[in-house]
């Protein structure tokens, strides 16, 4: 044999030779063109920037429940992960928010920020894979993904962490239906899939819209029977898991829907304002989504998978919206629709919005650059208008986030103090399970980050949970030093007991020494009193309490040496109580 032939045939067995994996991923990197790799450095870029924008911010809300009370501090435990948390499934971002805490603690943010614009861009790269892998342009592919990007429509899905339970959900689900293309769906491509939709439900019910979507498309591109391998599997866990624990979460059979009506108003909201807010001109919303439906009606000359996409993803968004219509309707707010909805919907509406934009392209007259350079254009003024949203999100939350962390510290001062908590209730939202035995608690304060309460971050915890106004006693009658500061008829008696005064302002002010603890009672036509604690000529934040008018009110203190200050909303009469 000679040396040519061996050569042959030693080409042929290495041609023969299956690819290892790292030989393949090799030569899909070769295989990158420019617009996928200036999509990878925007990506690399802009995420890089939202960690430097927000890293200086802190927990809040809903980050209570999964940080303090889903097994990371012994004996506060409310639940399991399995339970619904607002009518979600968040055994993931439990999981998630329960491996950071473990490995940080909380004495740093970034961890959970890194992990949700890491959801944020790894949704951005599924939504051009499969836009790519479906035949859209290049060029709208990466317009498409850019506009994701960089959208500002709810700029709370780049920086509130608890979010990550919305972004979690479209990114594992996004990477099912990714991973169904690449391999064209075949057996091991769809079983993969269905793991990654159970899990995309496991972060929320946000990701039903997922597997609606791969469904939906699956079924039409492929076949039936591949739609239900990929759709049936995760579908048939998240009801078995509704039936055993979800049902409770989402009201049982105590909710109540109101009007149904309301909800077909609901989910064309969502499907037409998301571009008015994305642009920051709501009134064009009605109008690009109506021109997108045309689009899809009419277009022939597209390609066929990326207008299967695209019915696919108006499908998983008009599914979304309806359940979110009905949930807000069973809690009464569906007027109130937040932001995230908005990235959802715009992120599902994506492949309608290329395959509207490709034939805007395949229809412009010569020269070829003169759209390019019009979309261009308009795609920076979108991407400076949405960095612009974020960036004043961010200073806001920032500022009310860190916020916490003061209080905290003035939580763990008061109780040092020996101040006796006397109040639990703040906030039904942002104070959901915090009290201040529980932030004092020694496993608590070694997660957080080290500091002193300054005397307003004190003040403002010990407006929190160390004052009282309710008609409830207190236990703290003691020797009261009050002072009718302003509005009153005369001076305040000095022996004990009952007295009647008159109010001769709309807003008057009476102060007390809080001592060692104090409580009064007062008798009047007030429905609101706001209170207010001073120490050191130190002001403390106000609070005003809402009450009945007419109902004999205890207004107690346990928060030590300082001056409590009270104002009411009313004149005439007042019955002050004192020991």
């Amino acid at each position: 044999m000679t040396s040519s032939t061996t050569e042959r045939a030693a080409t042929g067995r290495r041609a023969a030779t299956p690819a290892s994996p790292l030989d393949r991923a090799r030569g899909h990197v070769r295989r990158l063109d420019l617009a996928t790799y200036l999509l990878l450095a925007a990506c690399v870029l802009y995420g890089a920037y939202l960690v430097w924008l927000s890293s200086d911010a802190w927990f809040w809300g809903d980050d209570w429940t999964f940080l303090f009370h889903k097994g990371t501090i012994p004996g506060e435990t409310q639940g399991t992960l399995m339970d619904a948390y607002n009518g979600h499934w968040s055994l993931a971002h439990g999981l998630t928010y329960r491996v950071l805490f473990d490995l940080f603690g909380m004495k740093t943010y970034l961890p959970w920020l890194i992990v949700l614009i890491g959801f944020h861009v790894a949704i951005v790269l599924a939504v051009h894979v499969l836009l790519r892998r479906t035949g859209c342009p290049r060029s709208v592919a990466l317009g498409t993904a850019l506009a994701i990007l960089f959208t500002g429509v709810a700029p709370e899905m780049l920086v509130y962490d608890a979010a990550m339970s919305h972004s979690g959900a479209l990114a594992f689900g996004l990477a099912g239906i990714v991973v169904v293309v690449v391999t064209d769906a075949a057996r091991r491509g769809l079983v993969l899939a269905a793991v990654l939709l159970s899990v995309a439900l496991m972060f929320s019910a946000t990701g039903i819209s997922t597997v609606v979507l791969a469904a939906v498309f699956v079924s039409v591109h492929w076949s039936v029977s591949a739609g239900l391998r990929v759709a049936g599997p995760p579908a048939a866990v998240f009801v078995a898991w509704f039936a055993v624990w979800g049902r409770s979460g989402a009201g049982g059979a105590d909710r109540t829907f109101g009007n149904l009506a309301d909800v077909p108003n609901y989910v064309w909201d969502g499907l037409t304002k998301v571009f008015g807010s994305a642009v920051g001109v709501p009134g064009v919303g009605p109008v690009v989504f109506a021109a997108l439906i045309l689009n899809l009606l009419t277009d022939r000359e597209g390609r066929p998978a990326l207008r299967t996409l695209a019915w696919s993803g108006l499908a998983a968004a008009t599914a979304q919206l309806v359940l979110e219509g009905v949930g807000r309707l069973n809690i009464g707010d569906i007027d109130n629709s937040p932001a995230r909805y908005a990235y959802f919907s715009l992120v599902l509406l994506s492949p309608a919005l290329a395959l509207g934009v490709a034939r805007l392209m395949r229809a412009t007259v010569e020269p070829r650059w003169l759209p390019v350079a019009g979309i261009s254009l308009a795609l920076v003024g979108y991407a400076v208008h949405g960095v612009s949203q974020v960036r004043d999100f961010s200073e806001g939350y920032s500022f009310g986030s860190k916020a916490w962390l003061g209080r905290f510290h003035g939580m763990m001062a008061s109780a040092d103090a020996d101040q006796r908590q006397i109040t639990t209730s703040y906030d039904d939202f942002v104070n959901v399970g915090i009290t201040q035995d529980l932030i004092a608690r020694p496993e608590v304060r070694e997660v957080l980050p080290a500091g002193e309460a300054s005397m307003h971050d004190r003040l403002t915890a010990e407006t929190m949970f160390n004052v009282g106004v309710g008609t409830q006693e207190y236990d703290l009658f003691n020797p009261a030093y009050i002072d009718l500061a302003f509005g009153w008829n005369r001076k305040i008696r000095k022996l004990p007991g009952c007295a009647t005064y008159t109010a001769t302002v709309p807003n008057p002010m009476l102060q007390v020494a809080t001592l060692d603890g104090i409580e009064i009672g007062v008798n009047s036509g007030a429905t609101e009193i706001t209170t207010r604690l001073v120490r050191d000529d130190v002001v403390g934040d106000g609070r005003i309490w809402q009450v009945a008018g007419g109902d004999s009110i205890h207004i107690a203190s346990t928060a030590k040496d300082a001056l409590l200050q009270v104002s009411f909303n009313a004149p005439g009469e007042y019955v002050i109580c004192k020991q």
